[in-house]
């Protein structure tokens, strides 16, 4: 999304959280219709990711973006063909797609993105009920800056895992660096560039950064991939699905994994 005169509504007041499961904030593919139907297409894949700055200090993804194989499909093939879908449920670096349809899946990139407030403008004041009101405005110059890290070839195949139906399957604790200089990446990462940002991605470096859009490198620093590390994701992913359908899934999920011996990363 472009830095400008980007026009939001802005309710002043306090922000309630709606129940049920998130939306996925930027699709090529999105697996959200099926999430809300367990019934169709229950699997589900999680992800613990931390993208670790060119600088100092760390960031955890707004989103990330799986492919997935066909049947008897090899990898290359696959990422060739470039069919992203993107997680539909994140927090605190814990991302889960819900309503996927079982097969073999690896993750190519991930995005966050950093809002910049500018001014908040009143339109007018509404009377939702007695002694509650709330300002209705827009803020004209707020600005969102979009950050991809495409990962290199080792990292896709970190992560490739496959889920069955009514299974819930985790890919790992992962930490990626993340490096600038997009073109130094290897084939799949530039190609994965072309695939979300389009022309965007011929675009010189500043006219990018003008633009809000900046791209890295991700390479791997690190993966836990054993019972304790999925059982915190699932302790944590529980308790914020339990009130959809998707807590029954996580939960039998737990249980299996309190009857396995413990495994070292």
């Amino acid at each position: 999304m472009m830095t400008g005169l980007m026009k939001r509504l802005v309710v002043a007041g306090s922000l309630l959280a709606l129940p049920g499961v998130s939306s996925a904030q930027e699709a090529v593919i999105s697996a959200s219709s099926a999430a809300e139907s367990p019934d169709t297409s229950h699997a589900a894949i999680g992800i613990t990711l931390s993208l670790r700055a060119p600088v100092v200090g760390s960031v955890d993804p707004d989103a990330v973006y799986f492919v997935r194989l066909d049947a008897g499909e090899s990898l290359d093939s696959a990422l060739a063909r470039g069919q992203v879908i993107t997680t539909n449920e994140a927090s605190g670096g814990r991302l889960l797609l819900l309503g996927t349809i079982p097969g073999t899946y690896v993750a190519v990139a991930a995005v966050y993105r950093e809002t910049q407030a500018g001014e908040f403008v009143p339109i007018a004041t509404v009377h939702l009920a007695k002694n509650v009101t709330v300002t209705v405005g827009f803020d004209p110059f707020a600005t969102e800056d979009v950050y991809r890290t495409y990962f290199a070839r080792d990292v896709i195949e970190s992560t490739m895992v496959t889920v069955g139906l009514d299974s819930f399957v985790y890919v790992g604790q992962l930490t990626v660096k993340q490096s600038t200089g997009i073109a130094k990446g290897d084939e799949v990462q530039k190609h994965f560039q072309q695939v979300l940002e389009g022309k965007a991605a011929r675009q010189p470096g500043f006219l990018r950064a003008l633009s809000g859009t900046y791209s890295y490198r991700g390479s791997l620093r690190e993966i836990r991939r054993d019972r304790e590390s999925e059982e915190r994701f699932l302790e944590k992913a529980g308790k914020r699905l339990k009130n959809t359908e998707w807590a029954a899934l996580l939960e039998k999920r737990r249980a299996e994994l309190q009857g396995s011996p413990s495994t070292k990363p």
